[in-house]
């Protein structure tokens, strides 16, 4: 288990919540921002995926997340501070922690930047 200044890291969560389109029955997948988690986030590689149709480069990580909290991998993971937007591929157990393996597409831009 790692000590609490591990967790540097502060990512907010952004609950999957879904509605049905009245007209057309469709369901409408939306994140609304809940609370934040200490985190620590490691960059473990690269990869280029299609998405819709289109290749678009992405990073992966592995992200641990301190205590249990509720999240699931239908909600994501936002870096407020690089603007990156994670989203959990699983999720593991550890030894008072969470270990989520995410990815981000590549073409968040940093806050600062803006």
């Amino acid at each position: 288990m790692a000590y609490a200044g591990k967790y540097s890291d502060r990512l907010r969560v952004l609950q999957r919540t879904t509605t049905r389109d009245d007209l057309t029955g469709e369901i409408i997948e939306s994140f609304e921002g809940e609370n934040y988690l200490w985190c620590r986030v490691e960059i473990n590689t690269s990869r280029r995926q299609n998405e819709i149709g289109s290749p678009r480069t992405a990073q992966e990580a592995t992200i641990y997340v301190r205590n249990y909290p509720s999240i699931t991998s239908l909600d994501r993971l936002k870096d407020e501070s690089w603007n990156n937007i994670w989203v959990i591929d699983s999720i593991k157990r550890g030894d008072n922690e969470l270990i989520l393996d995410c990815y981000a597409f590549d073409d968040n831009i940093p806050i600062e930047d803006q």
